[in-house]
């Protein structure tokens, strides 16, 4: 596990301690399970610190090209020449990110969707460049985590967020329009795609940010000026701030329609 400084390492550290101890409680890992997990963990302060023989990295920094770019750089200057590099971009091109990472036939998109330790669903995007054999060690280490594998090819939004990142902006043009409160288009958007929470409540978890990243970026690569995060999204963005959600989550049966009806028109329509 690298992050750039100590107290980010400690912060990862604290999460992961956190996650296992939740998994204990449920008893999913036993004790002394997570302490075999717990020694498996090394943690790494400085990317340019990162093993020369690691044999897979995975980046997760934030969706910005260029500091992916700088990151792919430096990991270039000191892993070997067979360590796979993978990212976990949710919308930016694995083609372009290959080309400019350093070795394009060792480099794959590897997007995990939250949460990570409990979401089985993992999306592998060989560029036009990946090796035959970076997409199957790539594949075969999914496997070993127990993922669910989509390999798919590199377009805008790969599989998944082709339809779910216009379906989050959709939740805030609801908002926008009065349609309903961030609570209500929640409640009923939860109750129509059986989820276990609603879109604003899901982009305070993985941050509105990214969201709005996302949604630009469809509305860019696909010419579609409706994918554009909406102005209160933007908003929230600007100020730093995350969503408000309320308690209340009822709302007539006709504004609930409307709700379900233009979220899933959404999903479906792309």
């Amino acid at each position: 596990m690298v992050d750039r400084e100590q107290q980010w390492v400690e912060r990862g550290e604290r999460t992961i301690s956190d996650f296992l101890s939740e998994a204990v409680g449920r008893r999913i890992f036993r004790p002394e399970q997570v302490e075999a997990i717990q020694a498996r963990i090394t943690s790494v302060v400085g990317t340019e610190n990162v093993s020369p023989d690691t044999d897979l990295v995975i980046e997760a920094v934030f969706e910005d090209f260029d500091i992916k770019k700088d990151v792919f750089g430096t990991l270039d200057e000191v892993c070997g020449a067979a360590t796979i590099f993978a990212s976990n971009t949710s919308s930016l091109s694995v083609n372009d990110l290959a080309m400019a990472a350093g070795r394009p036939n060792r480099f794959i998109g590897l997007h995990f969707f939250y949460h990570p330790a409990k979401n089985r669903l993992v999306e592998v995007i060989p560029a036009q460049s990946t090796s035959a054999e970076t997409l199957a060690r790539t594949v075969q280490y999914c496997k070993t985590l127990g993922k669910v594998v989509i390999v798919c090819a590199d377009r805008p939004g790969f599989v998944v967020n082709r339809f779910f990142v216009p379906y989050l902006n959709e939740a805030c043009l609801l908002l926008d329009e009065g349609i309903a409160t961030t609570a209500q288009i929640d409640a009923v958007a939860a109750k129509a795609t059986r989820a276990g929470m609603g879109p604003f409540a899901l982009m305070n978890l993985t941050g509105p940010p990214i969201a709005l990243h996302a949604n630009d970026y469809l509305a860019e690569q696909l010419d579609c000026p409706r994918f554009t995060g909406a102005a209160s999204l933007r908003a929230l963005v600007e100020a730093g701030e995350m969503w408000e959600i309320g308690e209340e989550t009822e709302c007539d049966d006709a504004t609930a329609t409307v709700i379900s009806e233009r979220l899933l028109g959404q999903v479906f329509a792309v």
